[in-house]
Order: C-alpha cells, then structure tokens, then sequence
C-alpha cells in the first residue's frame, strides 16, 4: 500500500482514514489550489460538504451532446452565482458515463441522452462578487476499520478571507426538490409537487393528515407556549394501492421541507446509516423522514428485525426534543411492528388507516384521472363495477380503458370502464387459481370502507 506525501509521483491511496487521504489530494494538488484560492493552504478552510458544482461544467462542457438533464439537476441554481469554472492544468477529467433518456417533454417523446457523473477530478470555481475561486472535489478512500468498499468524501476549500462572502452566496441557492434516499438512487421530485390533488382522501384522512400536517407549520408558537415538542409523527397503514406512499411524497413536497427517506423492502442499512440519516434531518429542519414499508424491517430475520427496530427506537427517541423533524412511516401490516414503536408517548402521534375507497372516493377518483371529461353519471356507474378495487386499481382499469378508447381515436366511454374492471376481475379469479394470489391486480374478499384514524395508545 502506498501512503507516501511524496508529489513528484502519483499515489493511489488503497486503504486509509478520511484524513489522510484528504491531506494526500491537498499534497498532490497544492500549487494549482493555492493559485486559484487565491492563499497558502494554511490560510485556507475546508469544509466537508456537498454541492455538485460539477452539474454546471457537465452542462457546459457537453453542450453540443444530448443529455439527460434529469441527472444534472442542480444546473440551473448555479448558473446565477457562478461566472466561470476551471480544471487543473494537465488533468483529464474523469466522467462515468452511462446511456439514458431525456423525458422533460414525456416518455414517449423522450430522446436518447447521456447520463455523465462526474468523478474526483477538482474544479475550481469563481463565485460572481468573490475575487478567488473555490475549489470542489470528492476524495475517494477505502476505510480502514471494515470491510466495505470505497467512499467518498465532498469537500469545498475556500480562502479564509472570502469565506462570509461564499457561504453566504452558497446559503441563497435552492436546491432542486428531492428524496434523499438512504441506500438508494435519491427520488427527484417536481417542483409543483407539493399538492394534494393527486389523492383522494376520505372525511377522517383528510381531517387527522392533511389538515393536521399543514397546521404543524404554523403552529410552533402554539407548541412552544404550551410546553411541547414541536415534531410530529405518522403512521400510515393499510393495503397496497391507497396512497400511503402518495401522501408520504406529497407531504416531501412542501415548500419548506427537506426530505429523506429509507425504503426497508429494498435498502441496504446499517444502525449507523440510521442515525446519520435522523441526525441529518434534525440538522436541515423542518425536515421529513420517511420509513417507507416499515413492516418489512428485516423481513426473515428475527434478529435483524429486533436489532433495527432497537436502532429506529433509538434515533427516534433522540429526536424527542429536535424542533421541526416529521416523521412519517408506511406499513401494510402494522400488527408485525413492535408495541414498543406504537405505543410510546411522542413517536407516531398519528395512526391511520388508508383503507380501500368506498364507491364515492373511487367515483372521485375517476373525475380526477378523467380531469374532468368523465361524466359524473358515468364514473358512478363506472365506481359501481369497481367494487373492492384499491385506487391503485381504480387507475389501472382507467389505463386499461384509455388503452381501448386510443384503439377507436375516442374519449374513455363507460363502456370502456366497465369492461376494463370486469377484464381485470377475471384475470384476478384466473390467477387466485393457479394460486398467484400475490401476483396482478387481485382482489380482497373484503375490505372495510371505514377511514378511521386511530389516536396512539400511550397505555
């Protein structure tokens, strides 16, 4: 393993701490960084922190290529504060290129672009009002303490003198809206995503989460005077296809929230990714965490159930007295869960059910997906044939008949509808026989149409 400081040749750093392997960049790049800071390291700062610059030189530096621009999403927040970018003399920069597709303009119009993602290589960049550059970078190394693979660190180095001047520039750019996704591909969100138009919410839902989640922002005041942490904390639950996961990206929507978020089905994690991640969301509050299928905390694995919902009790715990942290969780079967996380005082101040729609919701349901074209008569009757179909249902039999409706160059007919819940009523029976019950979109026996939101049982 070379770990040498010594600049007249390059080093691949193997297996090292954090701070060496940044100490090793700093050494292999002084001049050059010296020079475009504008001071001697001594008198420059640098801060572990991430902002990809490199969004802004991909787009410039690809100009005249197609790309995908869904993966550059920071471009245009930083083109309004910075006035030029510059590469060390003699490096090549390192680009990870992937094939994609740019779907701004919808899927089917969606063109061929590429997906670049840019590697190691520093960039030094003027902010416009600053004298001197910073310089942004990922410094790459292999832990030492365990077996895991490489990781990065982001820093920023910025000269001392001009360091007021650039934070407070970095503080004005707003970030495009996102999922932060532990262990996951981050989950981009429009930037009109804050609406709750897309679902459809029964009298007692839209009262005990929408309203109820609106109100937290204004009520701080209100929860200081009375003694009370100003947090929040949902459970939703019920069957697949109702909006839990809709209502939990339509509240990660909202304009002052900064959302992250574990998917427990998918997600590779460790008690430690837990708890940066919640301390993450005290420190960006008003923040929101999402624990999405948190039945499925280590599904198969008693112990590593045990040992994850410890962790998550933990993290939650610690977050008993952080100001402005919500907390929302999905589950299809709380009754796998822990009492401990149900029960105790201050972590989910809400549970509710996201049942099935009564016909009425489906009904409303179908006017929305129609926007508007849909006759109220029709997409009764329609609501009728769907009897126990969850609104994830619902929307597929409408996509079912939109497909019929494009054959004929026509508006979706009731007709249409009705055939497409009774096609995908049949092929539900059909699968339930070959005992591919889980597979499609099969229907419940039954399933209670009472909404109810539970308050928390603290006994």
């Amino acid at each position: 393993m070379q770990t040498s400081l010594n600049n007249s040749k390059p080093v691949q750093l193997l297996l090292a701490p954090p701070a060496v392997a940044i100490q090793e960049f700093l050494s292999q790049h002084r001049s050059w960084l010296e020079a475009v800071v504008g001071c001697p390291l001594a008198d420059a700062v640098t801060f572990e922190f991430h902002l990809p610059f490199s969004h802004l030189v991909l787009d410039e530096m690809f100009k005249a290529i197609p790309l995908d621009s869904r993966c550059i999403p920071y471009t245009k927040a930083l083109q309004p504060v910075v006035s030029r970018w510059g590469l060390p003399p003699g490096i090549s920069p390192r680009i990870e290129l992937s094939m994609s597709r740019n779907r701004e303009a919808g899927v089917a119009e969606g063109r061929f672009g590429w997906d670049p993602q840019w590697k190691d290589t520093p960039v030094a960049v003027w902010l416009k009002g600053c004298t001197h550059a910073l310089v942004s970078t990922m410094v790459s190394y292999t832990p030492h303490s365990d077996q895991r693979g490489p990781a990065p660190r982001y820093l920023l180095i910025v000269n001392k003198a001009e360091m007021a001047s650039v934070l407070g520039i970095l503080e004005k750019i707003e970030p495009p809206k996102r999922i932060c996704m532990m262990g996951g591909r981050d989950i981009m969100l429009p930037s009109d995503g804050y609406s709750w138009d897309s679902v459809v919410l029964n009298a007692n839902l839209e009262r005990f989460v929408r309203q109820d989640f609106e109100s937290f922002f204004l009520r701080e005041e209100w929860f200081r005077r009375h003694n009370l942490p100003y947090r929040r904390g949902y459970l939703l639950y019920g069957p697949p296809g109702n909006g839990k996961t809709t209502v939990a990206r339509i509240m990660a929507g909202h304009p002052a929230i900064r959302a992250l978020g574990v998917d427990f089905r998918t997600a590779e994690y460790r008690a430690d990714q837990l708890s940066d991640m919640f301390d993450a969301a005290a420190a960006q509050a008003p923040s929101l965490v999402i624990l999405e299928d948190i039945d499925k905390v280590g599904t198969g694995d008693p112990e590593a159930m045990r040992h994850t919902l410890n962790s998550l009790l933990s993290c939650m715990d610690g977050l008993s007295t952080e100001d402005g942290v919500i907390v929302v969780a999905t589950a299809n079967d709380p009754g796998s869960l822990s009492g401990a996380l149900l029960k105790r005082p201050g972590r989910f101040d809400r549970v509710a059910l996201f049942p099935a729609p009564t016909a009425v919701l489906r009904q409303q349901h179908l006017e929305r997906l129609s926007a508007g074209r849909l006759d109220p008569l029709a997409a009764q009757a329609a609501a009728s044939e769907m009897e126990r179909f969850s609104f994830a249902q619902v929307r597929e039999a409408y996509i079912l008949a939109g497909q019929s409706a494009f054959d004929r160059g026509e508006d979706v007919s009731p007709d249409d509808l009705v055939e497409a819940a009774r096609q995908m009523r049949r092929e539900g029976r059909r699968l339930s026989l070959k005992g591919d019950s889980g597979v499609g979109f099969t229907m419940p026996d039954s399933v209670s149409e009472n909404g109810d939101v539970q308050p928390v049982n603290h006994g």
